[in-house]
Order: C-alpha cells, then sequence, then structure tokens
C-alpha cells in the first residue's frame, strides 16, 4: 500500500509484515532541509500510527547530505520517539559518498543508536530479506 509519493521520496507500509518502505529519489540532490524534515516527520507519524516494527531505507538515490545539525534535529525529533517502537531497521546505502557518509553519522547519533537492529545493506533483496526473517 502506497502511502505517499513525491518528488523526493516514495513511502510504502506493508501492514501484515509491520513494515514501513522509504524510497528516496535522485531529486534528493535539489532538496532542502525544510523537505528532508517533512519527509522524516511523516515517516515518524507513520511509524507511531501504525506501530511498525520494521523499516527499509532506501538511500540508493538519495543525493541529500545531512549536515551535523540536521542529523542531531534528526536524533531528537525522530530516532527519540521511532526507536521505540522499530525494531529492525535496514538501509539499503547510496553510491554517493558523501550522502553515505552523512547517513551512517546520523546512525551515530545518541538516539539512533538505540535502535535494537540497524544493518547498512548494498542491496535491496538482501535487506529485505533480512528484515523478513
Amino acid at each position: 500500500m502506497k502511502t505517499r509519493d513525491n518528488i523526493f521520496a516514495a513511502t510504502y507500509v506493508e501492514q501484515e509484515n509491520s513494515l514501513l518502505i522509504q524510497e528516496w529519489k535522485s531529486a534528493t540532490e535539489k532538496m532542502k532541509d525544510s523537505d528532508y524534515k517533512a519527509e522524516l516527520v511523516f515517516y515518524k507519524d507513520t511509524i507511531l500510527s501504525l506501530h511498525l516494527e520494521k523499516a527499509l531505507i532506501d538511500t540508493k538515490n538519495f543525493r541529500f547530505v545531512i549536515s551535523p545539525d540536521l542529523q542531531n534535529w534528526v536524533d531528537t525529533q525522530i530516532a527519540f520517539f521511532t526507536n521505540k517502537i522499530v525494531k529492525k531497521i535496514a538501509f539499503v546505502m547510496p553510491e554517493e559518498i558523501f550522502a553515505e557518509v552523512s547517513i551512517q553519522q546520523t546512525m551515530e547519533e545518541e538516539e539512533a543508536t538505540k535502535y535494537i537492529n540497524t544493518v547498512f545493506f548494498e542491496n535491496r533483496d538482501l535487506a529485505l530479506e533480512w528484515l523478513l526473517k
């Protein structure tokens, strides 16, 4: 079931698997901080309202660099709330090195490290297989 699709990301929910899938698009290279925040608030609200325990974050086409201030915002405004519900989170990592490093640094923030299982993958199929085990 598709729940949101725009220029920057598409978000799908598979309630039968308690799974949220977020696919970031290459248009993220034109994204502003406010656009990024809006996508993550939608992620948080969806997780909280449906109590989804798994998340697949496909950043293969992600082109946005998450600043240190924004990394901190993600930690306090998103991870703080969702890490209590999400049991497994898988990232399909981007090929663009600056985007990759900023994602990894974001997941090293205090609240983000409290996710029970966070794994980074190069391949979406392997990420999905791990999530559904």
